[in-house]
This record gives C-alpha cells, sequence and structure tokens, in this order.
C-alpha cells in the first residue's frame, strides 16, 4: 500500500465514523439534522430537508465504506 492510498484509506475510516455516529444519533435519539457554519450556527432546517440529508448521508456512507473496501 502507498502513502497516498493509506492516507485515504484513513480519511474514509474517520468520514465513516462519523458519519455512521450522525447516522445513528438522528435515527435512534430521533435529534435533528444542522449543516452549521461558523455565521450560521442559529440556523433550523424544515422536516423534509433533514429527511433527505439523512437519506444523503446513507448513501454516501455507503459510497464511502465500498471505496475503502476497494483500497483494501
Amino acid at each position: 500500500m502507498t502513502e497516498g492510498t493509506y492516507k485515504k484509506a484513513v480519511e474514509l475510516k474517520k468520514d465513516i465514523y462519523n458519519m455512521d455516529k450522525q447516522i445513528k444519533e438522528i435515527t435512534e435519539d430521533r435529534h435533528w439534522v444542522a449543516v452549521v457554519t461558523p455565521r450560521t450556527a442559529d440556523l433550523a432546517y424544515s422536516h423534509r430537508f433533514q429527511k433527505e440529508l439523512l437519506e444523503w448521508l446513507k448513501n454516501k456512507r455507503e459510497e464511502y465504506q465500498k471505496e475503502f473496501e476497494q483500497l483494501v
């Protein structure tokens, strides 16, 4: 494995871990989804947008997992 491949694998694994934590918190703890930047921490999105964002997060997590598995 090259250094670049190793770094990519580590980044993917970290992102997958973080997405897993967020998906679990959203689905099990029923917490809302937030998209935050330094100047927009107080914004709230509609229920529809949050559902769509959760689906996007689940799909992206699957893509990252497949990409990670192809590296190793």
